[in-house]
């Protein structure tokens, strides 16, 4: 895997992370992000926006020294971390969203905010992402409430597609891989994470809001959309393939027997073993659905 240019990749030296949005003092700015552009001092910091939820985004007003300004630095950063009470309990998923900044999106062909600036503290749940303030730019941030159209649908779809096949089965994705790390769609964290909605409790408070009603019906059902989620990890990549080629050569047998454009009276003509192959070909088809439903049920 070829290292991402050093122009590309965001400040990574050890410092201590500040806890409170009281802590984003312009010394500790100064120290995050002046060893990137020598000269460079912080002499102004005021937090402007805090933006609470499972991680804090808290948006800090800068003012630098003429170094700064000649190396472009922007008058308002974002800084993303764990400043919740509840964060103590979630250190690892903030780690891991660092680790995206700091490792992954500098390979990935993707329009994502810039990371200035991403550590983690080893002695504490706190890990910290500077990135670019995208209300400079003047973007619009999308919402549950307005509907996306088929251009911004499709342009969505075509850019998750140019992940997918970058990163394929990529060596670096594998458990001792640069970037084993990631884990899979469901590994003990996502199930941790997941499971606080799914939890009936849970489900049935979200379920009763009133935005729950633009959900469509079967994705409001619990146990249905439990068992979906428990079979994303159930079979192994490695064996997706041949199933598909088996379950295909199955469904054309099974069409037959059931008369799908085949005269059965024609099929009884060709003799026994044909007959047998089609009965067992049912047979199968008919313990691998009953076999389903009891591991999903």
């Amino acid at each position: 895997m070829t290292p991402a240019p050093a122009a590309l990749r965001c400040r990574v030296d050890v410092l201590p992370l500040p806890s409170t949005p009281e802590a984003l003092t312009a010394e500790w700015l100064t120290a995050a992000l002046g060893s990137r552009w020598p000269g460079c001092v912080v002499e102004s910091a005021r937090v402007s926006t805090v933006m609470t939820g499972t991680s804090t985004k808290i948006r800090v007003a800068l003012g630098y020294n003429a170094a700064g300004r000649a190396h472009g630095l922007p008058p308002s950063l974002i800084v993303k971390g764990g400043f919740e009470p509840h964060s103590v309990h979630l250190g690892f998923m903030y780690a891991s969203e660092m680790r995206f900044y700091r490792d992954l999106l500098p390979r990935l062909p993707m329009n994502a905010p810039r990371c200035w600036f991403a550590a983690s503290d080893p002695g504490s749940h706190q890990s910290i992402v500077i990135m670019e303030d995208l209300a400079l730019r003047g973007v619009r941030f999308c919402s549950a409430l307005q509907a996306h159209t088929y251009a911004e649908a499709k342009a969505f779809i075509e850019a998750m597609a140019q992940w997918h096949a970058a990163w394929w089965d990529h060596p670096a994705l594998d458990d001792d891989g640069d970037l084993g790390w990631v884990g899979s769609t469901f590994d003990d964290f996502g199930w941790m994470y997941a499971n606080r909605y799914l939890e009936p409790d849970g489900w049935s408070h979200w379920m009763a809001q009133p935005r729950a009603q633009a959900v469509a019906a079967a994705l409001r059902d619990r146990d249905r959309m439990f068992a979906a989620l428990r079979s994303l990890d159930i079979i192994p990549a490695t064996v997706i393939g041949p199933l598909t080629a088996i379950t295909s050569f199955l469904t054309v047998v099974s069409m037959a027997a059931l008369g799908l454009g085949v005269d059965v009276r024609v099929l009884a003509n060709v003799g026994g073993r044909v007959t047998a192959a089609v009965t067992l070909s049912l047979m199968f088809l008919l313990a691998i659905s009953i076999g389903l439903i009891h591991l999903f049920k």
